[in-house]
């Protein structure tokens, strides 16, 4: 197994003294925040289509203020913590996600798109007390409790255990990106998906599942195989998919 923090330490900024430290809090933090993988049958309106649909909009949001990776993942966690609790109209739906990207830009940005141009998105289908309103709903359903590690943090980290070049850490972040939208995929750990993302993108590229990957991402290739058979059939899916997320591939 290869030390893959060795020429860091030298740098405080990379905390490599602490960073072992760091993921493992973060394997024990999303288990912690695991969400229900069965929580659609409590909406009696909202359907997984529904909610595709909606996250896939939010993507083309996103791309729209080029915000960082870490609001997006953090908008789909909120949005899926507040449906797995309440129960909402179809109307509403909408709200509920430009009100979650809000929060979540908060949480992320230094700069935040205004709630005027974020009310002007939706066609301007909603008032700004509604807008407030849900915001605050959201967070209170929630008790503010955001934190979550998502599969980009994670991702980051196996990377780095996979010498991955530009190339393949993006595609492999695309198909992080892919299993936001996949309902099917919450009963799989944030950190499973992006060791399957990695784990795809690797055999894409001819290169083969390590040692080292093993220790850094805590999965065998074998353990992993079938969440990356799942997230592999809607990667060859998304080519002819209606949904904006097959945009976000560089």
């Amino acid at each position: 197994v290869v030390d893959i923090d060795a020429l860091d330490y030298n740098d405080p900024l990379l905390c490599s003294d602490y960073i072992s430290d760091i993921y493992k809090n973060m394997l024990k933090q999303e288990k912690r925040c695991t969400l229900d993988p069965d929580y659609m049958t409590g909406q009696p309106v909202i359907t997984k289509g529904m909610r595709a649909i909606l996250l896939d909009w939010l993507v083309d949001v996103h791309l729209r203020y080029n915000f960082h990776p870490e609001s997006l993942y953090l908008t789909t966690y909120i949005i899926d913590r507040y449906l797995q609790t309440t129960q909402v109209n179809r109307k509403k739906l909408q709200l509920v996600g430009i009100a979650a990207f809000y929060i979540a830009i908060k949480y992320e940005e230094i700069f935040l798109a205004s709630t005027d141009d974020l009310l002007y998105l939706t066609e301007n289908s909603y008032e700004i007390n509604e807008f407030i309103q849900m915001e605050a709903k959201i967070l209170k359903a929630l008790d503010f409790s955001l934190s979550r590690p998502t599969s980009i943090h994670f991702l980051r980290r196996i990377s780095k255990a996979a010498s991955a070049d530009i190339e393949q850490h993006t595609f492999a972040r695309y198909l992080t990106e892919i299993a936001l939208i996949e309902y099917s995929l919450l009963s799989y750990l944030p950190s499973q998906i992006a060791a399957a993302a990695s784990l795809i993108s690797l055999k894409i590229f001819d290169k083969s599942w390590t040692p080292t990957l093993q220790y850094y991402s805590s999965y065998s290739e074998d353990s992993l195989k079938p969440v990356a058979r799942q997230i592999a059939k809607l990667a060859w899916k998304s080519w002819t998919s209606k949904y904006q997320v097959r945009k976000c591939i560089v």
